[in-house]
């Protein structure tokens, strides 16, 4: 029977080992002989599964808005080489490699906005407006607009971030 030599998985998101709606997930798999086609399911979806040639395949899946947030789950059923000799299959990586599906908005915990006038609750023409807001977890894109202009963002870590107007 064929065997698995590598099996790994990541998104095509900035941060790989992450994925939210939109992003696509793909399982690679390397075998040591040539296989038939493997059925592949991605967060107990079908994937579509694609011939790599050299004994290594890709299965890759979109996430969509109703799939579990958590570790997204994989399958590759059992793995058949070319003269029918079947193989069980797996639903683990062999990197260790892992996807964390987060469909849930995020929330800020403190929001506060000041000016540099010397009453920080007024702002005039030519004071500088600071916007201070903590959120409850890491985020990857950050807008403020204020008055409908962008502001200029600085992460202070720790999921804490200034944003600057004048």
């Amino acid at each position: 029977p064929p065997s698995l030599i590598s099996v790994s998985y990541e998104s095509n998101f900035s941060d790989s080992s992450l994925a939210t709606v939109g992003h696509v997930v793909t399982v690679t798999v390397e075998t040591d002989v040539e296989i038939q086609t493997p059925t592949v399911t991605i967060s107990m979806n079908t994937a579509t599964v694609t011939d790599l040639g050299n004994n290594k395949w890709q299965a890759t899946y979109t996430m969509q808005d109703d799939d579990a947030d958590g570790i997204i789950p994989f399958e590759i059923n059992s793995i058949t080489d070319i003269a029918g000799n079947p193989n069980n299959g797996t639903t683990a990586t062999t990197d260790e490699s892992i996807v964390i599906f987060d469909n849930t908005q995020p929330t800020l915990n403190t929001v506060r906005i000041a000016s540099n006038n010397p009453d920080s609750t007024w702002a005039k023409v030519g004071d500088t407006l600071t916007v201070t807001f903590i959120a409850e977890e890491l985020l990857t894109e950050q807008v403020v607009t204020v008055v409908n202009q962008s502001a200029t963002i600085i992460n202070l870590g720790s999921e804490k971030y200034i944003a600057k107007y004048e």
